[in-house]
């Protein structure tokens, strides 16, 4: 028994199905809580075991399926092993030893197992023996429950096994004396064939839908006798006795696993693993491919930001230049016309007579409207009036035209005014003001190359979030295999159907069959 059977059982478990493995914590949990209440736990104890549930939810979290298949890497990286890919076999074995032998490590601390090490070479060996042991002592414990009939099928079946006629009659202690001299330093074998005479016994019931052995390892009769127990240590030790517990059953149900199963033909299995961590590991690939575009674009962003802000600094200088040189114009122009009305002679001049004209249209008026509330009531009278009046209003009337003359003289003085000294300034005005808008032309052709960068962007992410997705589906479908139940211990359970499409020919893994 070495680290390479360790790990082909921790590849080719294609006797178990996989989310059992996956769930063997929770499991021993339950049958520890079980336990407890069979034992009458007191109340620190009962603490105990909701730390444990927390504790074991918190580190049986699949984060990457290249790096962990099921259950045993997730207590490697419990153990702070390192993260490795599947695929290397000799980085995967180095893993697999480092976790024995800090296992074995754990081991040697604890009182009641440190005496069940000595005489053991390998610290792997010395593991197997401790469960083979526990397995031995369970099924013993049991024995002693049933009948002399149900005593004598039991026998049957040990018998029928080894192909021994004598053991027919064995007593309860004879049975581990018996294993060990069959296997001595083979303990996947004893391991075996104590899980077929335990699963023989009519009073221990196994759940079936799981392998014989990690059924019997999660059993809550088993958990119960299990050497560690819980009364004699405090409840930081307690914990760490039980991951330590949890640890060792994953390790050895792969082991024999491994062992049983190392001539089985499993590359089919193989290539369907295989394809699934191949797909994953391009997705991740394609994901990583795409957030560096998208960084690249963000960079690209920054560029065009720093632009549109520098263009939109000249905007407003430009902008703040046309309003700036608009009024010092019109404050210029107004001081420049309030002169011309004092000081201009031909603006003086019309102002004078317009003034005139609208004095003398007043006196018109009024000598017209007098002149109408005098008159007699006589026929000549009325006569001489109208006549007078006509000859007034034709009077104002012609006032009132050279008024207006007058006026547009004054006018058309003004529009020369502005003509002269406005022309050269506006000039000056709108060429800043064509700045302005060249300056904001500029800044709409930046922004319409920005566009589709941020439109890329958005794209992008879209095409990170179904690549996560499909990563989120290969890893259901990377523990998706339930290959059944073997009803023979020496016949490998058939392996799961699965599409050829899926399986990436070019890669296929085979492993040495005399593995």
């Amino acid at each position: 028994m070495n680290e390479q059977t360790v790990a082909n059982g921790f590849r080719q478990v294609s006797d178990v199905n996989l989310r059992a493995l996956y769930v063997i914590v929770k499991k021993l949990h339950a049958g520890h809580v079980m336990a407890s209440k069979v034992t009458d736990l007191v109340s620190g104890e009962q603490r105990l075991y909701k730390k444990i549930q927390r504790d074991i939810e918190a580190y049986t979290a699949v984060a990457d399926a290249q790096v962990q298949l099921g259950l045993l890497l997730e207590m490697a990286q419990q153990l702070k092993l390192p993260k490795v890919p599947l695929t290397d076999d000799k980085i995967v074995l180095l893993q697999v030893q480092a976790m024995i032998e800090q296992l074995y490590v754990k081991y040697e601390t604890h009182d009641k197992l440190a005496p069940m090490l000595a005489g053991h070479v390998k610290p792997l060996d010395a593991i197997l023996a401790i469960h083979a042991t526990q397995l031995q002592r369970f099924f013993t414990s049991a024995l002693k429950k049933l009948t002399g009939e149900e005593r004598e099928q039991v026998y049957e079946a040990l018998s029928s096994y080894i192909e021994d006629d004598t053991l027919i009659t064995l007593n309860d202690d004879v049975i581990t004396q018996v294993l060990q001299a069959h296997a001595p330093t083979d303990y996947c074998k004893q391991i075996e064939v104590t899980a077929i005479l335990i699963e023989a016994l009519p009073n221990v019931k196994l759940e079936e839908s799981l392998d014989r052995v990690l059924a019997i390892f999660i059993h809550p009769s088993f958990l119960k006798f299990d050497v560690f127990g819980t009364t004699a240590f405090s409840l930081s030790k307690q914990l760490d006795n039980t991951r330590t517990l949890f640890l060792g059953l994953a390790l050895t149900v792969l082991t024999v696993i491994g062992a049983r199963y190392e001539k089985a033909d499993i590359h089919v299995l193989a290539a369907h693993w295989q394809h699934v961590v191949n797909q994953r590991a391009k997705l991740q690939l394609d994901i990583d491919a795409l957030r560096n575009h998208i960084g690249q674009h963000e960079a690209l962003l920054l560029q065009f930001g720093a632009q549109l802000d520098a263009k939109e600094e000249e905007i407003q200088k430009a902008a703040y230049y046309v309003r700036q040189e608009k009024e010092k114009l019109y404050a210029d122009f107004n001081v420049t016309r309030a002169d011309m009305e004092i000081t201009d002679t031909t603006y003086h001049t019309y102002y004078k007579r317009f003034k005139e004209a609208e004095r003398e249209v007043a006196a018109l008026r009024e000598k017209n409207e007098n002149g109408q509330s005098q008159r007699s009531n006589s026929i000549f009278s009325k006569l001489t009036s109208k006549v007078k009046a006509t000859a007034n209003n034709v009077s104002i009337k012609s006032k009132e035209r050279e008024k207006k003359k007058l006026y547009e003289g004054m006018i058309d003085l003004f529009i020369d005014l502005d003509s002269r000294y406005l022309a050269s300034e506006k000039a000056v005005i709108r060429q800043l003001q064509a700045n302005v808008d060249a300056l904001n032309e500029e800044k709409a052709v930046i922004e319409g190359e920005r566009a589709p960068i941020l439109a890329a962007m958005r794209d992008l992410q879209q095409k990170i979030n179904d690549k996560e997705k499909n990563i989120a589906h290969m890893e259901k479908l990377f523990y998706s295999i339930d290959v059944g139940t073997p009803k023979e211990l020496t016949a490998p359970r058939p392996l799961p159907a699965i599409e050829t499409e899926m399986i990436d020919l070019e890669n296929i893994e085979i492993m040495d069959k005399d593995v």
